[in-house]
């Protein structure tokens, strides 16, 4: 039982850790929208939108991104803290906690553009202020498509580059190398010694297993976007 309340509690409290950031972005869309139109440099003043569009997406892809490693870490963590009995309860348990705070993750901001922005903003007269003086955060007279699509493009397009190739294939590579270098051996003694080594004893230089989850977390994800976009649009 505190295992089980331990996890609940983390849960929650990360889940509301990532609406804080989401809602920490919005300010900074708010904030910087403001001070662009003030500035007095007509550089800054002649593409506020797409400036503001852009840097909030760059800024949620960095969140995103990093809040995805920390969050799998406190997944595997909490599933430790359970103690399965088996294997299989071991995976379906973290498989969920992990499901549950990426899922939260990465699409706070996206549900936040598609549903809820421009209809928090209140009415004339009696406008939603926060933080003092700034006024809740509009769409543009086309709606918030464009926006939407921009968050939707940085964020793919980032985690595919990002979080997959540097994290699967560049941090392996480098760890390799690393080892190499620390290595007494030469690159021919080495080669002679692999040629003596059975299978076993060659997988045992290999990198931690970690497990086929985050394979699944890729794939539940590709298939999440094909649906996204797959969805019929309003006419």
């Amino acid at each position: 039982m505190p295992a089980y309340l331990t996890t609940v509690v983390t849960m929650g409290f990360m889940i509301c850790v990532t609406f804080a950031i989401a809602f920490g972005v919005i300010l900074y869309r708010i904030s910087i929208k403001a001070a662009l139109h003030m500035s007095t440099y007509p550089a800054a003043r002649s593409n506020i939108r797409a400036t503001v569009k852009t840097t909030a997406a760059i800024i949620n892809l960095i969140v995103i991104i990093i809040l995805d490693e920390i969050y799998a870490s406190i997944a595997r963590w909490l599933t430790t803290l359970e103690v399965p009995k088996t294997d299989k309860s071991f995976e379906e348990r973290l498989i969920f906690k992990t499901f549950i705070l990426k899922f939260v993750n990465a699409f706070t901001p996206i549900v936040y553009l598609a549903f809820f922005r421009g209809r928090l903003v209140g009415r004339p007269g009696n406008y939603l202020y926060v933080v003092g003086s700034y006024r809740m955060e509009e769409c543009a007279h086309a709606g918030c498509l464009m926006e939407l699509c921009i968050q939707l493009c940085i964020t793919m397009l980032g985690k595919q580059l990002i979080q997959n190739n540097l994290f699967e294939i560049g941090i392996p590579k480098l760890k390799k190398l690393v080892r190499k270098r620390m290595s007494e051996l030469t690159s021919k003694q080495e080669e002679e010694l692999n040629k003596t080594l059975k299978c076993y004893e060659k997988d045992h230089f290999l990198g931690p297993f970690v497990g086929i989850s985050p394979e699944y977390m890729e794939m539940s994800e590709y298939h999440f976007w094909k649906g996204f976009f797959s969805m019929p649009q309003p006419k």
